[in-house]
């Protein structure tokens, strides 16, 4: 069943939206974004590894954050 029937993956976007909501309720300095990837078995499509956080930066500047965010 589970081969015919996978979870979804959480995608860059969703990834994006919940740093959106980060900064909506606490705010731009609350935000951090690690890669430390130990203790999960699955990862968001597109972030399989730190060489895809590119990826994730041109989503986050795509939404007007700043480079210096």
């Amino acid at each position: 069943w589970d081969a015919d029937n996978p979870e979804p993956r959480a995608t860059v976007s969703d990834v994006a939206n919940h740093i959106d909501r980060i900064r909506e309720k606490a705010g731009i300095d609350h935000i951090g974004i690690g890669s430390d990837f130990d203790g999960i078995t699955r990862v968001p499509e597109g972030l399989e590894d730190v060489s895809k956080y590119p990826v994730l930066t041109a989503e986050l500047l795509r939404r007007e954050y700043s480079e210096e965010d």
